[in-house]
């Protein structure tokens, strides 16, 4: 049996101005930071949107690159129990 795991076919982000040089290392951090994240159903989502996520220029690229992993992974649970609840998803 294969577990479940994260697949992005295309991440967007948008960082403050200032992290235009920084943007390619938090975003490989932030698929580093998915992939020690479980998952615990196989949930397909076409569009996933976080709410606002508040960085400083101070913060490096990692403590940044977790926080924004740990709010694409929080959506990734609601969408699931959602899809469970409405009978959608598949489970693995």
């Amino acid at each position: 049996m294969i577990d479940p795991g994260i697949t992005i076919d295309t991440l967007n982000l948008r960082l403050p101005q200032g992290f235009a040089d920084r943007a390619d290392a938090i975003a490989r951090r932030v698929g580093k930071e998915l992939a020690s994240m479980p998952v615990h159903r196989d949930v397909i989502l076409p569009v996933l949107q976080l709410p606002n996520i508040s960085v400083s220029g101070g913060e490096s690229d990692g403590v940044i690159a977790q926080r924004i992993a740990k709010a694409i992974h929080r959506q990734i649970i609601i969408s699931s129990l959602a899809s469970n609840n409405r009978g959608g998803g598949r489970a693995l």
